[in-house]
């Protein structure tokens, strides 16, 4: 199962390269602060994840996404009632979506700062000895998860079939491996992957939560 995911991944995207700067900070998702570094948005990181949306099948979902996302939050101005729990809804949206773009950078610098210490020239989108420590050995997979697993909680209180629907697209139950062997929902699918694949798959993560929070706005009446 796990070759299938990096063969559907490693067919979707083609990363370039550039220049890096950061500054560490601390994110705020809705009163839980997470410390995952931060980067500058002309850093050399940046430009980098960017080049993930030159796939045109992820830059048409991610355009779609945002401009509906824009759309629904523009309609629900006028239901001042409501405006409480629109704007909790937005920032929670918008804190595990800075989490994941967070992490993603971070993959980037991290990766890029092993090759240029140990003078390797292969493009970094293949190395996953970097990516597979900052996700499992120094804990950025499981602060994902927990962050994914607040908002699920979330999202029961507003909708169950929604809440369900969420849980199907990221599943993070523990699972067994091609060996049999139990893995937890970070190893399973971040153990050997490499950056370029880690990169798409946080991507997916993204799309499908800005899928479910726009089916809750559609919801509202």
């Amino acid at each position: 199962m796990k070759h299938y995911i990096f063969i559907i991944l490693f067919l979707t995207s083609n990363l370039f390269a550039q220049n890096d700067k950061f500054e560490r900070d601390t994110i705020d998702i809705r009163n839980e602060n997470t410390s995952i570094e931060t980067f500058n948005e002309d850093s050399f990181c940046s430009d980098y994840l960017d080049s993930l949306l030159k796939t045109k099948q992820l830059k048409e979902k991610e355009r779609n996404f945002l401009i509906s996302r824009d759309e629904l939050y523009k309609k629900l101005d006028s239901i001042k009632c409501k405006q409480d729990f629109i704007l909790e809804l937005k920032a929670r949206t918008e804190g595990i979506i800075k989490l994941i773009e967070n992490i993603q950078l971070s993959l980037i610098h991290e990766t890029k700062e092993f090759h240029n210490k140990n003078g390797l020239s292969q493009d970094i989108e293949w190395n996953y000895d970097v990516p597979m420590k900052e996700l499992l050995e120094n804990g950025k997979g499981e602060i994902l998860k927990e962050q994914i697993t607040k908002y699920q909680d979330y999202i029961k209180h507003i909708d169950q079939g929604i809440d369900a629907m969420l849980i199907t697209y990221i599943n993070l139950d523990d699972r067994e491996n091609e060996e049999g062997i139990k893995e937890n929902w970070q190893t399973y699918f971040f153990n050997y992957l490499p950056l370029k694949s880690t990169l798409i798959l946080l991507l997916n993560y993204k799309n499908e939560i800005y899928g479910i929070e726009s089916l809750i706005l559609k919801s509202i009446k």
